[in-house]
Parts: structure tokens; sequence; C-alpha cells
């Protein structure tokens, strides 16, 4: 057998549809490189589901018919001595959860997005800082909460 007959195997990039589409990836898939959407997508639901959660707390906590004991919202030693300090802090502080909520929603699918475009170190980056900005600022509304309810005893 001579050197001149021996054809070269055609590569991943000849092999490329015409159209100028990536070959399908999955999971380390024939594309060989690792796909980077999928642990994005996991934390885009994750935050979505918590920015709802966050916006459906702002929303219920606010029902006369709460049970404080039983359902999300704020929880200090402040808020849960009564129905009146329950909602007054609550009162002060619907807006601004609800808002976070919806931010937190409609922010999350930014680590899919990144991830599609630069791969997986943006999303972690991504993660983080979404992580950084958020749980401060949840912590930031509880002490308002917190100081609101503690407003209803010097009020008497």
């Amino acid at each position: 057998m001579s050197a001149s007959s021996v054809q070269a195997v055609p590569s991943i990039e000849t092999l490329r549809p015409p159209t100028g589409f990536p070959p399908t990836c999955n999971d380390r898939g024939r594309c060989g490189r690792r796909c980077p959407v999928l642990p994005g997508v996991f934390v885009s639901v994750v935050y979505a589901f918590l920015g709802w959660l966050v916006a459906y707390t702002a929303r219920v906590a606010l029902r006369p018919s709460v049970g404080r004991y039983r359902s999300p919202g704020v929880r200090t030693p402040q808020t849960l001595r009564s129905a009146k300090h329950w909602h007054a802090a609550h009162r002060r502080v619907a807006r601004p959860l609800h808002r976070t909520g919806i931010l937190l929603a409609a922010a999350s699918p930014l680590p899919v997005i990144l991830g599609v475009a630069f791969g997986d170190p943006p999303v972690i980056a991504a993660v983080l800082v979404l992580a950084v900005l958020v749980v401060p600022y949840l912590l930031y509304l509880g002490h308002l909460a917190d100081r609101a309810a503690a407003a209803v005893d010097a009020e008497r």
C-alpha cells in the first residue's frame, strides 16, 4: 500500500453542514467540547424560581388572613410579635421585595446567555454577581421590615 493511496480522515470542521451552523452539541457530544449551556440552564431555572418566590412572598404576606407562623415573609422577633407588627413590616417592604423578585426572575436567563456566548467562567461570574447583589439587598429589606415593626410600639 503506497502513501498516496491512503486518504486523510476528515475533521469535524470539514463535516460541518453547509448552512454554517455548528455541529449539535450535548455534554461532550459529537463536537467533543463541553456544552456551556447546561450549567447555565440549571442556574437560570433556580434563579427564576427564587425570583418568583420572592415576588410571591411580597404579595402573600400582605393578606390579612395570612398566618404569620405558616407563611413566608420577613421573620424577626419584632415582626412575629403580633399581626399589627407583621403587617406594618410587610407593608413597608412589599413594593421593593416584589420588584426584587421580578428583577431576579428577569435576570435569570443571564447565565444561559453568557454560557452560550463565552463558556463556563461567565456563568460562574453571573451566579456570583447575582448572589452578591441580591442577598445583601434582601438582608437590608429584612432590616427595614424589622424597623417598621419596631415603630408600631413607638406609635402607641
